[in-house]
């Protein structure tokens, strides 16, 4: 990480300055966190902010997949 820390506690610390304080209100909320382990901060903030997929949704949108004139399996697959 930058500025030379290797210390896990300031990696995190330095992590959540830089992040702003409205990322730091969305972390401290969470629960089960190690307060001393850089690469469980990070995991449980991409947990968040990831985009969850909703399988029921996209399985829908396959199904409405209609084949176009022209359109051939490999054009699609491309």
């Amino acid at each position: 990480m930058g500025k030379g820390v290797s210390d896990n506690t300031q990696k995190r610390a330095l992590f959540l300055h830089v992040a702003g304080m409205d990322v730091q209100e969305i972390y401290f909320t969470l629960a089960g966190v190690d307060a001393s382990d850089f690469a469980a901060t990070v995991k449980v903030l991409d947990d968040y902010f990831a985009p969850k997929t909703n399988v029921p949704f996209e399985r829908h949108l396959f199904r409405q997949i209609v084949e176009e004139i022209g359109e051939t399996v490999r054009s699609v697959c491309v």
